[in-house]
């Protein structure tokens, strides 16, 4: 029911020439698309509105409507489209002084490089945006970048270049307490040294993973890590382990 009315608000201000409020008319009707689960609708009312704000140089606009409707574009799978605005809310939050919006929609971009299939894209951006987290000490964003960007270097087997990150990343979650998303980032480290023929050091890290596993009893870790493990200490020949 609000729809119309939000729709009703646009015609108006824009015939009094006031096109930022139009623009929150149009973020009003994309929300309240976007609560419908409609976002081909939402993309398209958070698209007028960012161009509303970005004809009108409306820094704050840019930075708010970019960020939405690169979202709605990504759930919708238009991943490729989603990089402009995303790149646009970012520049506007560089302008308005806010890192830690920027890095995240430098996160965002980073995202849809990796949906793309763009690894080396992905690890550029997702570099970029770690720094401003380790610089603001933001744990969130060093535990879901860390963790991407170690999961793409993994992709392109710069197996020695993703440990760092996947233990950053099991750092930043044990600090935020959540320790399943930490142990997975211990089985990818096991992983890593696998593929680098370190057998010793994969099974330490899959045992670290696994005991946290077995500790907050996750069967499907528990499942994969004993896996893991076991492999590991077969090619250690450590068979009574």
């Amino acid at each position: 029911d609000a729809i119309p009315h939000f729709e009703s608000a646009v015609s108006r201000y824009l015939k009094q020439e006031k096109p930022i409020d139009a623009a929150l008319m149009h973020d009003r009707i994309g929300d309240s698309y976007r609560a419908l689960k409609q976002d081909e609708q939402a993309a398209a009312a958070y698209q007028s509105a960012l161009s509303l704000c970005t004809e009108r140089k409306h820094v704050p606009g840019v930075a708010t409507y970019g960020d939405k409707l690169g979202q709605a574009l990504f759930r919708l799978k238009r991943i490729a489209e989603a990089i402009a605005p995303f790149q646009a809310a970012g520049k506007a939050n560089e302008e308005l002084k806010q890192p830690t919006l920027t890095a995240q929609m430098l996160s965002w971009q980073g995202d849809c490089y990796r949906d793309l299939n763009q690894d080396e894209q992905a690890v550029s951006t997702y570099r970029a945006s770690l720094a401003v987290f380790y610089e603001h000490k933001s744990n969130t964003g060093i535990s879901d970048d860390a963790s991407d960007l170690g999961k793409a270097l993994y992709r392109l087997k710069r197996f020695e270049e993703a440990i760092p990150s996947l233990e950053a990343a099991a750092k930043a979650y044990e600090a935020m307490k959540q320790p399943i998303h930490a142990a997975w980032m211990s089985a990818w480290v096991g992983g890593c040294h696998r593929e680098l023929k370190r057998h010793d050091r994969a099974a330490e890290a899959y045992r670290t993973a696994l005991a946290i596993f077995t500790r907050e009893g996750h069967v499907a870790g528990i499942a994969s890590e004993s896996f893991d493990l076991g492999k590991s200490l077969y090619r250690l020949r450590q068979y009574g382990e």
